[in-house]
C-alpha cells in the first residue's frame, strides 16, 4: 500500500572514503537530481576490475534514467511502469558488464554489489543486488530494508549460523549475487511509502562491516545535518580500522524546497 505523499521535496548528501587499507576506491554513487534517482555500488575484482565495474554500474543507471524518467512528459508514471523500466536497465548495465568482464584479463571476474532510491509521485522504489544496504530512520528509529544476498544471511535464515556465530563467521563477505558475474541478475526491487522525515541510508559493508547498526541510529539521531552525519559515519568506520571503502548516502524526505546539487 503506497500513501500518496505531495508535494515533497528531498535533501541529500554523500560521501565515499578509500578507508585506511585499500589502494584505491571501488566504491562508486551518482545521482540524477531531476528524477530524484540515487544510486550507490561497490565493486569486486582484481586490479582495478572492481572499480571499473561499480563506475559503470552507477554512470549506466543514471544515463538510464536520464532518458527514460524525464520530467518533461509530465506523464504519471505507475509504479508497475518504474519497476520494468528500472529492471531493463539493470539488465543492461549487468550485460555491459558481464561482456565487458571477458574483453581483457585485467577485468576478469569483475562484478559489483548495487543499490538505488527512486522517489516518484507517490511513494518509493528500494532496488539492490549484494550486500550494499538501505536503512531508514523514522521517527528516531532505524531499520533495514535490503536483505543481503550473501551465504552468511542464507546460512543464518536456514538456523546453520546464530547471532554470535555470525561475527566470526570466515566467509561473511560471500556474496550469492552481483551485477557483472552472470549473463542474467535478478535484483531486489520493491515499493514502499514515505513519510516527512524520512531519512534514507544507502551504505556499503565498509560501514557495516565496522559500526553497529545501534551506532548508525545513534549517529544519525544526533547529527541533524546530513553532510556532518555522512562525515560522522565515515570517521567511525575508519577509527575502527578502515579496512574496506567506505561509501554513504543521505536523502530525507521534506516539505521544504532543497538543493540537492550539493
Amino acid at each position: 500500500m503506497v500513501v500518496q505523499l505531495m508535494p515533497y521535496d528531498l535533501v541529500a548528501a554523500g560521501l565515499s572514503d578509500v578507508g585506511l587499507v585499500r589502494m584505491n576506491n571501488e566504491d562508486a554513487w551518482g545521482k540524477v537530481v531531476e528524477e530524484r534517482f540515487f544510486v550507490l555500488a561497490d565493486g569486486m575484482g582484481g586490479h582495478q576490475a572492481g572499480e571499473v565495474a561499480a563506475k559503470e554500474l552507477v554512470e549506466g543507471l543514471c544515463q538510464f534514467v536520464k532518458r527514460n524518467f524525464s520530467k518533461k512528459t509530465k506523464k504519471k508514471r505507475l509504479v508497475e511502469e518504474i519497476l520494468s523500466k528500472l529492471q531493463q536497465g539493470i539488465d543492461q548495465v549487468n550485460t555491459k558488464i558481464f561482456a565487458m568482464s571477458y574483453s581483457s584479463d585485467a577485468l576478469k571476474g569483475m562484478g559489483t554489489t548495487f543499490c538505488l532510491l527512486f522517489f516518484y509521485e507517490e511513494g518509493l522504489i528500494l532496488g539492490h543486488v549484494g550486500d550494499s544496504r538501505i536503512y531508514r530512520l523514522r521517527a528516531q528509529k532505524i531499520k533495514q530494508l535490503t536483505r543481503d544476498d550473501s551465504l552468511l544471511r542464507e546460512m543464518m535464515e536456514q538456523g546453520q549460523l546464530n547471532e554470535q556465530q555470525a561475527g566470526d563467521f570466515l566467509y561473511k563477505n560471500i556474496l550469492t549475487k552481483a551485477v557483472g558475474t552472470e549473463p542474467e541478475v535478478t535484483p531486489t526491487l520493491t515499493e514502499t511509502e514515505i513519510e516527512p522525515g524520512d531519512l534514507y541510508l544507502m551504505c556499503t559493508d565498509g560501514l557495516t562491516d565496522m559500526v553497529t547498526e545501534e551506532e548508525i541510529e545513534q549517529t544519525l539521531n544526533t547529527h541533524t545535518d546530513i553532510n556532518k552525519a555522512c562525515a560522522e559515519l565515515v570517521h567511525l568506520a575508519k577509527e575502527r580500522g578502515g579496512v574496506d571503502n567506505i561509501t554513504v548516502v543521505l536523502v530525507k524526505v521534506t516539505h521544504e524546497t532543497k538543493d540537492l546539487s550539493r
